[in-house]
């Protein structure tokens, strides 16, 4: 079975309450998002599936980072017309967490479903209590979009443009692995 990669030396224990030091939210074992990343248009017959929702061709990279950066995972296989909820939904991550094999949850964006393993923020809060949740959950997903920051990108592109196949045929699944900056 895969491993979801911490850190060296951490558990999953370890890193709930890195993040919950971040910004009071109990029981996030990850920060997830998709950033979409510069291509060469693949041309042929699915070419279009490339171009993204801004017009660019693009590959939808999904990332899941921890509480100090590190990359969990990172998915770089979903052309750019591809939706984040769908690349979660179809993705090793989202099993793992589902089967209880990874006990916690993500924070993500408004992009995604709201479930109890994956906790977005309350769209148009009233109470003190939603606004609180969602101050505590912006504070908490914050890290994952400094992943996402110019670093990173910079850093698949540049795989990407070494990399010895054509995007079309871009199978590039990098699971459970942990990077640290």
């Amino acid at each position: 079975m895969l491993q979801f990669s911490i850190s060296v030396g951490n558990n999953i224990q370890d890193t709930k309450e890195q993040f919950y030091r971040i910004g009071e939210f109990p029981g996030a074992i990850g920060g997830i998002d998709c950033t979409h990343v510069p291509i060469k248009s693949p041309r042929g017959d699915n070419a279009e599936i490339y171009r993204n929702r801004k017009g660019w061709m693009s590959l939808n990279v999904q990332i899941v980072c921890g509480p100090k950066m590190q990359i969990f995972d990172i998915v770089c296989r979903w052309p750019g017309s591809v939706h984040d909820s769908r690349i979660y939904n179809n993705s090793r991550v989202k099993l793992l967490i589902e089967s209880n094999a990874l006990a916690g949850h993500l924070i993500g964006d408004s992009g995604y479903p709201q479930s109890k393993f994956l906790y977005t923020p309350k769209l148009n809060p009233s109470t003190a209590a939603e606004n609180k949740y969602n101050k505590s959950h912006i504070k908490t997903r914050n890290v994952i979009e400094r992943v996402k920051g110019v670093p990173t990108q910079k850093s698949i592109s540049l795989f990407m443009q070494k990399a010895p196949y054509k995007t079309s045929n871009f199978n590039f699944d990098h699971r459970f692995m942990c990077y640290t900056s």
